[in-house]
């Protein structure tokens, strides 16, 4: 008796196809927390958490399209010294609530560098690796890795998927050593030239990776919590810096949903902020 895998590119396919019944297509607001936290080696630059409204569409445009405003939050007043503009330019992700929700790739399974766009197929290999328990549930678990000299295939991702609806319950993903190589030759642009000559610093980027997860409400899925870890190697002539490790941790939580007379936001949405978080609250921890 011959045993065939399951075919795993044929599993995901069937799994894209489900995505408009299984997860609510319709506008959402969420209640979420939101954590931050930002370091050189074991030197602290930034930490901060807020309480968020966000107002999250299924529609895509070609800009990112979700709305966020801040109902409270509070960070640590941190003193840089005579390296503050160094420590200020390195103290977190441009707007990490909206990197954030940016990782949605059931929402964004289009996208042009997506896994799950059907254009990127050619530029990986889908593989079913194994079938695991999940409390009353089974997982289906599928690898996604670049074929081999695919220039456009930049993640490695495993993908957790309920086998009785098909729903996408979890993925973890990272930047492949071609997806950094892309990312920072798309960064090292003007503004990244001009810095490192005002502040005397150079960075190399050294590693990328995410979890997404989505829970059941109303027996439709909704995002759940985003993950995001980046470790950046920076290094500096005149500081004698070399290969000086620069961690960020960003946490995004859904802690309450609303689907009934849901609007976009009206007042206070700064999901078209450009500086790192913090930059947006005012409140500093009790000392």
């Amino acid at each position: 008796v011959t045993i065939t895998a399951p075919n795993g590119l044929d599993i995901l396919k069937k799994t894209l196809a489900k995505i408009p019944v299984n997860y609510d297509t319709s506008d959402v607001r969420f209640t979420a927390f939101y954590r931050e936290h930002v370091w050189l080696e074991d030197f602290e630059l930034a930490f901060s958490e807020a309480v968020l409204n966000i107002y999250k569409t299924f529609k895509t445009e070609k800009k990112l399209n979700d709305q966020f405003s801040i109902i409270k939050g509070r960070k640590k007043s941190i003193d840089y010294g005579r390296e503050g503009q160094l420590y200020y330019w390195m103290s977190g992700a441009s707007n990490g609530v909206r990197g954030s929700l940016s990782e949605d790739m059931v929402k964004y399974n289009r996208a042009k560098w997506s896994p799950f766009n059907p254009a990127n197929f050619k530029h990986y290999d889908y593989e079913y690796a194994e079938s695991i328990k999940d409390g009353n549930s089974t997982l289906i678990v599928l690898n996604i890795v670049p074929k081999k000299n695919s220039r456009k295939g930049i993640l490695l991702m495993k993908v957790f998927i309920d086998e009785e609806s098909l729903a996408i319950v979890k993925y973890n993903f990272e930047l492949s050593k071609q997806g950094i190589r892309f990312v920072s030759r798309k960064d090292q642009g003007i503004l990244y030239a001009i810095m490192t000559k005002i502040v005397h610093a150079t960075r190399d980027y050294h590693k990328f990776q995410y979890t997404v997860s989505y829970s059941q409400h109303n027996s439709k899925w909704y995002l759940k919590r985003v993950t995001r870890h980046w470790e950046i190697l920076v290094n500096s002539k005149k500081r004698n810096w070399v290969d000086k490790l620069w961690i960020a941790d960003m946490d995004l939580i859904m802690t309450d949903i609303n689907t009934e007379n849901v609007k976009p936001i009206s007042e206070g949405n700064i999901s078209e902020t450009k500086g790192p978080i913090h930059s947006d609250i005012s409140a500093v921890f009790d000392q």
